[in-house]
C-alpha cells in the first residue's frame, strides 16, 4: 500500500472519530439525520457543480442504480449508528461498530473481489473478535441489561459497514465518477429519499438546528471530507488493507468518548479497543 494511501486512510480515521463525537453531542434521532442530509447537500453544493461542470460522469442505468443502492446502504448506517449512540456511550459503541467492519469487510473482499487472505488477516480477525468479546461482556451482567440495545446496534452497524465498504468499493472501480461527486450524489439521494418525513419532523428539526447549529455545520462539514479521502484511497490500494487501516479510528473514538464525555469503565473499553485495532492494522499490513 502506497504511502498516500496510508495517510488519506489516517485523516479519514481521525476526522471520523471526530465527528461521531459531535453526532454522539447531538445524542441523534430522525430530525437530526434529516437535518445533517439536507445541510450537507447544500453545503457542498458550491464546489460539486464547478466539479460536475469539469469533469461530467458518464453514467448508464446500472451505475445509476449503483449509486442509488449505496445512498441507501449508507442511510441505512447512519440510523443505526444515531440509535446506538441513543442506547449506550460512545467508547462502547462506537468501536464495536468499527472493530467488527474490518472483518466482515475482508469476508466480502474474498468472496466479491477473489482477495487472497494473509496470515495477518486471519490474526486480525482473532484479535478483533476477542476486543468484540471484551467490549460485549457486560450486558451478561445482573442490571447491565441495559447496555443490550446499544450493543446489538453497534453489531449491526459494523455490518452495514463492511457492506456499504465493499460496494463502494464496487462504485470506485466500475462507475466513472469522481468520490466528491458519489459522496455528493449519495447525499443529495439520501436526501430526496427521506423527503416525505421532512413536514413531519419540522418542529425537531427546528429544535436541533436551534441547539446544535455548529455541531451540525462541523459534521456537515468535515463528514463528506474524511469519506472523500476514503473513496480515493479506495483507488489506489485493495479494499482489505484499506477498511482495515481506516479502523484505526477505534482508538481515537474510545478515547474521546472516556475523556470528552467522561464514560466509565476506561481501562476495559481502551483495552479492547486497542486489541480491536491491532487486529484492524494486522489485517492491513501483514
Amino acid at each position: 500500500m502506497s504511502l498516500l494511501a496510508v495517510l488519506l486512510v489516517l485523516s479519514s480515521a481521525v476526522i471520523h472519530a471526530v465527528w461521531n463525537l459531535q453526532a454522539k453531542k447531538v445524542g441523534g434521532g430522525l430530525p437530526f439525520v434529516l437535518l445533517t442530509g439536507i445541510v450537507s447537500t447544500v453545503l457542498y453544493l458550491p464546489v460539486v457543480i464547478p466539479v460536475w461542470l469539469l469533469f461530467t460522469p458518464e453514467l448508464d442505468v446500472q451505475s445509476v442504480l449503483l449509486i442509488c443502492t449505496g445512498a441507501l446502504i449508507h442511510l441505512a448506517y447512519f440510523m443505526l449508528l444515531m440509535r446506538g449512540y441513543r442506547h449506550g456511550e460512545m467508547s462502547l459503541v462506537y468501536p464495536l461498530a468499527r472493530g467488527t467492519g474490518p472483518a466482515l469487510t475482508m469476508i466480502c473482499a474474498v468472496l466479491l473481489f477473489e482477495e487472497v487472505p494473509t496470515p495477518g488477516a486471519v490474526v486480525g480477525m482473532i484479535l478483533i473478535g476477542s476486543g468484540v468479546v471484551i467490549l460485549s461482556a457486560p450486558m451478561f451482567k445482573a442490571g447491565l441489561e441495559h447496555l443490550r440495545k446499544g450493543i446489538g446496534y453497534a453489531l449491526l452497524t459494523g455490518l452495514l459497514i463492511a457492506l456499504y465498504t465493499t460496494f463502494d468499493k464496487r462504485i470506485m472501480v466500475s462507475v466513472a465518477i469522481l468520490p466528491l461527486l458519489y459522496d455528493w450524489s449519495a447525499s443529495a439521494i439520501r436526501t430526496v429519499a427521506l423527503s416525505p418525513l421532512l413536514w413531519r419532523n419540522r418542529t425537531g428539526i427546528r429544535a436541533v438546528w436551534r441547539e446544535h447549529r455548529g455541531k451540525v455545520l462541523f459534521i456537515c462539514l468535515v463528514s463528506p471530507a474524511g469519506y472523500i479521502l476514503m473513496l480515493t484511497a479506495m483507488k489506489l490500494a485493495p479494499v482489505s488493507s484499506i477498511a482495515p487501516l481506516r479502523e484505526t479510528s477505534i482508538l481515537f473514538g474510545a478515547f474521546l468518548g472516556i475523556r470528552m464525555l467522561g464514560e466509565g469503565d476506561q481501562r476495559r473499553r481502551l483495552f479492547a479497543a486497542a486489541v480491536m485495532a491491532a487486529g484492524a492494522v494486522s489485517i492491513a499490513f501483514w
